[in-house]
């Protein structure tokens, strides 16, 4: 029960407070953490402040033109000055995991175990299945290089409208060698970001990134308007922008993947597909199932395609510890 608390209470405060770091701050939403990280202190929550230590040096990019949309529509505590120099007095190198021995050659069962052994983890049998899956993930990525990815022309399907609710056009085939990510969900507080935080921090993987959902497809919808800006109306900005994702990094990890509104919806049903063809693997978590995913959204049977290649190409798990 203890751990459940500490784990609901950290993501209240990131979801809290994810848009208004990015607007005035710049920072990626995992650094977050680190708010987390300074009211378990107060309220005498060692293994939260822990978690945040090495989840605040994070880098999830530079901040994105969004700001200067909904910066009006944003509120600021009175505390937040005091909390965010915290957070930046934790900061160190941009990507760098700073997880005790994490990385020195062991994957995340190494680590998990370690972590339990000091008394940082609690022995959980449902999180250690989780772990191991993260573990095979983890040895398949050792061996993996993607190709580069393909500069295929930015001219689309023509129109707006054609674009986001239009039919798709068949598909490459998905790269054969790429390692099937993971897709792990449950209810709150059951360690599902921590495992992923496990894997995150161990995969020796130059080109990775870890962001909560919310502040990736805001990301998203920034990029998308410069493209438009630069660009004619017809020109299609979903494969240029995967293409960048991925050269950035093939490795993204995800906390909190939910999808409730129909710009969000119409966007991923071909951007989650372009990532995947240019060889990104894909690690998040979330509050539910692939399939209750947008459920009875407007249009959602033009979603519906995203979710069954979720599920392809992900290994699809449970955590209910």
């Amino acid at each position: 029960m203890y751990r459940r608390v500490v784990f609901a209470n950290s993501r209240h405060i990131a979801a809290r407070s994810i848009t208004r770091s990015r607007i005035q701050h710049g920072h990626s939403a995992h650094r977050l953490a680190a708010l987390a990280c300074s009211s378990a202190t107060k309220h005498q929550q060692p293994s939260l402040s822990r978690r945040c230590v090495h989840s605040s040096t994070r880098s999830d990019g530079p901040p994105t033109a969004t700001a200067t949309a909904i910066e009006a529509a944003t509120t600021t505590d009175a505390d937040y000055s005091s909390s965010m120099s915290t957070a930046q007095s934790k900061h160190a190198e941009p990507g760098v995991s700073h997880m005790a021995d994490a990385g020195n050659g062991g994957g995340p069962v190494a680590e998990y175990e370690r972590l339990v052994q000091a008394g940082q983890f609690i022995d959980d049998g449902f999180q250690r299945t989780i772990v191991s899956r993260l573990d095979r993930l983890y040895q398949e990525l050792l061996e993996y290089a993607p190709a580069a990815p393909e500069n295929t022309s930015s001219k689309g399907m023509g129109g707006l409208l054609k674009q986001l609710f239009g039919r798709p056009k068949p598909q490459s085939t998905m790269p054969e060698d790429t390692p099937r990510g993971l897709y792990i969900y449950g209810d709150v507080g059951t360690g599902k970001t921590t495992t992923m935080d496990l894997f995150y921090d161990t995969v020796p993987v130059g080109k990775k990134r870890r962001i909560h959902f919310h502040a990736f497809m805001l990301d998203v919808h920034s990029r998308i308007n410069s493209f438009r800006r630069t660009h004619s109306s017809t020109a299609d900005p979903v494969p240029t922008i995967a293409r960048e994702l991925a050269d950035a990094a093939y490795v993204l990890c995800f906390d909190e993947f939910q999808v409730t509104d129909i710009a969000d919806a119409m966007v991923l049903r071909r951007l989650v597909t372009e990532l995947f063809q240019n060889g990104v693997v894909i690690v998040t978590t979330s509050n539910r199932h692939p399939d209750e995913l947008y459920k009875s959204g407007i249009q959602r049977e033009s979603f519906l395609p995203c979710i069954e290649l979720l599920k392809e190409r992900c290994e699809v798990v449970s955590l209910d510890s």
